[in-house]
């Protein structure tokens, strides 16, 4: 069942048109990879799905339209991690967890059980627990990507889109945070998440779509999307191939002469 939706979505900056008539649906319990090169209008496209920026077309979440929803609806339905965001103030880190749950609040009422409890499960699973007490402004930028992922969270939210969540995180914790992708997807969630790391999309996501200035070239499974000649195509670049513990892979492996 579709939850998530842009029909003919199209952005215009200045005079230039950084998304043309992209359509893209999104299942329940599905994780959708955003891919492309720089540039390619992936992060334009979330801001469009969650109304943070002008765009002609629809977005629908949940069988509503998204501009249609008041504020702090929107806020509970649709959880959004930003590519980047600031970290100048020494907020305590189980506080700006706390922040998502500002959605489900009551203005001037302390947070309930409930609330804490969602906020003790993102940070669990986010692997930010034990720095609960530090400072935002103390952390590294691998820390501050966990943190930030753990408030978008403890939203709840049945849809998360997050852009560029693996960027700046040791291999371990990029293989932790598509584990904990892949299971939000299983409880039924609708993730979107945009990647440049094309051999963690082939792994982990369950569809991909593919933008190429700021069209969509591409919508499928991994395995029919990410072949030879698209990767030559978009990204300019040759991958080598296999297989491991019964999935295939692909990395990229060599820039292409074209």
């Amino acid at each position: 069942m579709t939850i998530l939706a842009a029909e003919k979505v199209s952005v215009r900056r200045k005079n230039r048109l950084v998304l043309a008539d992209v359509d893209l649906a999104v299942e329940r319990g599905e994780l959708v990879g955003l891919l492309g090169p720089n540039g390619a209008g992936k992060t334009t496209l979330l801001k469009a799905l969650t109304g943070l920026l002008p765009f002609t077309g629809r977005t629908v979440v949940d069988g509503r339209e998204i501009l249609s929803l008041a504020p702090e609806d929107r806020a509970r339905r649709l959880a959004y991690l930003p590519q980047t965001a600031d970290a100048h103030w020494p907020m305590p880190v189980r506080a700006v967890v706390a922040l998502g749950r500002l959605p489900h609040q009551r203005r001037f009422h302390p947070p309930t059980p409930a609330d804490r409890a969602a906020v003790d499960r993102a940070m669990a699973e986010a692997d930010v627990t034990g720095i609960a007490d530090r400072p935002l402004n103390s952390l590294s930028g691998g820390e501050l990507a966990r943190v930030f992922l753990a408030r978008a969270l403890a939203v709840e939210a049945p849809v998360l889109l997050a852009d560029e969540p693996v960027t700046h995180l040791d291999p371990g914790h990029q293989l932790a945070v598509l584990d904990l992708m892949v299971r939000q997807a299983a409880k039924g969630d609708a993730v979107v998440v945009v990647l440049h790391d094309l051999t963690l999309a082939a792994r982990y996501c369950h569809r991909v779509c593919v933008l190429e200035q700021g069209r969509v070239i591409a919508d499928g499974s991994p395995a029919s999307v990410l072949d030879d000649s698209l990767l030559e195509r978009t990204y300019g670049v040759r991958a080598l191939r296999g297989r491991q513990d019964g999935q295939d892979f692909l990395l990229p492996w060599a820039v292409s002469e074209r």
